[in-house]
């Protein structure tokens, strides 16, 4: 009986229900804490941009014809003028030819209808003084009525002959002017069978060579300007509402500081990459060339009062940035704007200075999290 008793009593123990286990709160993380501070500053957004020529022509000819000459190659330096490549021009120049010799024909053609003018004019005088002499005479039965008519049909075909010459003295000015145009326009081709430089630079690259057809939509020089040069960027609406062109800004280059001017600004975006392309000129010295990576320092607006935080205390989520204040003992998630991040700092809304709060570490956080703060 003693041993059923034992034996009941061991089972009551071994099938008797456990406690549940109490739940014991987390304990507090380890933070650093900091304080949101209030200051006026300038934020300044660097970007990174390449050194291009300041100008850049790609050379066409505008006629068409075999090429003849070639006096440049790629790297040569050529002054504003200097010729660079020429087409063959002996059409041209015949153009030319014939287009002065009308011009010449014209002129003394001009010159001898104003003289035969001057003496139609005189011969019609005399014949209607002849017809006025022959008229009181015919009246006075002094002479033939036939004379009388006699002169005045010569009378009367010197006015048809006065006439077609005062025509021609009117129209003789537009119809040099014509001539002197169609001779301008044949010296203007056969200077277009020249292709010269249109600035002083350096030859970048050449396409034809002697022999070759060439016609006017072909590029056949590129011809650039690399003193100064160009620093080219991509930049956005926000970094370039701030500047204006002429503006002077800094550009690092190998840790190097040099001056900059704005000198061209989108105004628009560009519709793709929905950023304003930016040019910045400063003066050509060694070691600078084209193609070298550079960063243009840009400043932003001023900013008065403005709640700084340091950029590792935002938290950056889906739905929008947080912080997390220190109340208490514990961290309150709190939604902020965000309204510039400038060197390791974030300018915000949404707090006010003096308010504590993590300083980093606060993507492992939850809101309303225990804490204790790290002195």
């Amino acid at each position: 009986m003693l041993v059923l008793a034992a034996a009941g009593s061991t089972g009551l123990v071994l099938t008797a229900p456990k406690p549940e286990p109490e739940l014991q709160p987390p304990p507090p993380i380890r933070i650093v804490a900091t304080t949101a501070q209030r200051r006026s500053l300038t934020p300044v957004t660097r970007v990174r941009g390449q050194l291009q020529p300041s100008l850049r022509a790609e050379l066409r000819f505008e006629l068409a014809g075999r090429l003849v000459e070639r006096r440049v190659e790629p790297g040569q330096r050529v002054q504003a003028d200097e010729l660079l490549l020429r087409i063959d021009d002996g059409d041209l120049r015949d153009a030319v030819t014939r287009a002065r010799a009308r011009l010449s024909d014209e002129e003394e053609a001009v010159k001898r209808d104003r003289q035969l003018r001057r003496f139609v004019k005189e011969q019609l005088e005399l014949s209607l003084r002849e017809a006025e002499r022959l008229s009181q005479l015919s009246r006075e039965s002094l002479a033939s009525a036939s004379a009388y008519e006699q002169a005045q049909r010569q009378a009367l075909l010197q006015r048809t002959e006065l006439a077609q010459l005062d025509y021609r003295e009117q129209t003789a000015e537009a119809r040099l002017a014509l001539l002197r145009a169609e001779l301008e326009q044949v010296r203007r081709n056969l200077r277009r069978s020249r292709l010269t430089a249109p600035f002083a630079g350096a030859v970048n690259r050449v396409t034809a060579q002697v022999g070759d057809y060439v016609g006017p939509n072909a590029q056949v020089v590129e011809l650039v300007r690399d003193d100064p040069l160009d620093l080219h960027l991509e930049i956005t609406g926000e970094a370039a509402a701030p500047l204006r062109l002429g503006q002077e800004v800094e550009i690092e280059i190998d840790a190097i500081a040099r001056p900059g001017r704005i000198v061209a600004l989108e105004a628009a975006p560009n519709p793709l990459t929905h950023t304003h392309t930016l040019r910045v000129r400063i003066p050509a010295q060694e070691p600078l060339y084209a193609g070298l990576l550079a960063d243009a320092l840009l400043p932003g607006r001023e900013l008065r009062d403005a709640v700084v935080v340091p950029a590792t205390a935002v938290l950056q989520d889906g739905d929008g940035a947080y912080i997390f204040r220190i109340e208490r003992d514990r961290a309150v998630r709190l939604a902020v704007r965000v309204l510039q991040r400038y060197e390791g700092e974030a300018i915000v809304e949404g707090i006010r200075a003096g308010d504590r709060f993590v300083a980093r570490d606060v993507a492992a956080l939850v809101d309303d999290q225990p804490v204790s703060v790290s002195p």
